[in-house]
């Protein structure tokens, strides 16, 4: 009786283990994915960077600041 109740338990224990583990390795795996596709996108364009007028270099240069500012400024807070 106690050890299919032991048993029982084990088995719960596990299922949750695996799920969470689960869980992880898919969080993991994705966020991976994210990267590679981020660094290949960034690696191809600075090796062929479209032309693009000073004005629009600024522009483009500070809304980079201004979206990493709130990004962080986002991250800070939550």
């Amino acid at each position: 009786q106690y050890q299919d109740a032991s048993a029982d338990m084990f088995k719960a224990a596990q299922d949750i283990f695996y799920n969470i583990l689960g869980n992880f390795v898919n969080n993991v795996s994705s966020l991976l994915l994210g990267v590679l596709l981020t660094m290949l996108y960034t690696l191809f364009w600075l090796c062929s960077p479209v032309p693009m007028d000073a004005s629009i270099d600024i522009m483009f240069r500070k809304y980079i600041m201004f979206k990493t500012l709130a990004c962080f400024g986002y991250g800070m807070c939550a």
